[in-house]
């Protein structure tokens, strides 16, 4: 979906420039208290292509989240929610299945900013979006240039610090960035373990790397939770 811009769950063209300008200017027009009521009213009226959209952008935010912090079920019937009240196919059980564990704990916080952490999301994604499917792939495939930079950039374009800037790193790029969706937890980690980094990066990403690189040559399974 990030690159050739096709839906998660169907061969629809759906992760267009256009489809995340239009989810965007929809999602920014809020005066409603929560998300979940905010886009049963922003939404009203749009065509296919927001909900279903919507439906994806949405299965991303639930992808990370643990199930001691989001049960299964509810990450379930916030999307079928949103599939219902636009009147589209609802993802089956079977595209669901991977939301089923998670990956790690959020936190409560990651449910209260759950409207930025969704403009997060698309944000990002319009960043790629701007580039050739060529381009796209490259910056992808280059973890702590390219990937990171426009990382960076959709945070600082939504003015907000929030965890899925950590969360599509770690998807995208789990090898080099590690499953943490927390930036305190990050450098909680690195002062604890400091004595054992032989130098020291600049990023917080690049010492958590090398701190497991590290761990990892002493032990078979570094988790540090």
């Amino acid at each position: 979906c990030l690159i050739d811009d096709r839906s998660l769950f169907t061969d629809e063209v759906l992760w267009t420039n256009e489809h995340l300008h239009t989810l965007q200017t929809l999602l920014e027009r809020s005066d409603v208290r929560t998300f979940d009521d905010a886009w049963r009213t922003q939404l009203r009226g749009a065509d296919d292509a927001m909900y279903a959209l919507l439906v994806e952008v949405l299965y991303m935010y639930y992808l990370f989240p643990q199930s001691s912090a989001v049960r299964y079920e509810t990450k379930k019937r916030k999307l079928l929610d949103v599939a219902q009240a636009g009147g589209i196919a609802r993802p089956t059980d079977e595209q669901l299945q991977p939301l089923q564990a998670g990956l790690a704990a959020t936190g409560t916080f990651y449910n209260a900013a759950k409207y930025d952490e969704v403009r997060y999301i698309v944000q990002f994604a319009l960043s790629l979006k701007y580039l050739t499917s060529e381009q796209r792939e490259a910056v992808l495939a280059s973890p702590w240039e390219g990937l990171k930079r426009l990382l960076v950039e959709a945070r600082q374009t939504i003015q907000k610090h929030v965890q899925m800037e950590h969360i599509l790193a770690h998807l995208l790029a789990p090898t080099y960035y590690a499953c943490i969706a927390s930036s305190a937890h990050k450098t909680q980690i690195i002062e604890a373990f400091k004595h054992v980094l032989k130098h020291r990066e600049d990023d917080i990403d690049r010492q958590l790397y090398d701190l497991r690189q590290e761990l990892a040559a002493q032990m078979e399974h570094v988790d540090f939770y």
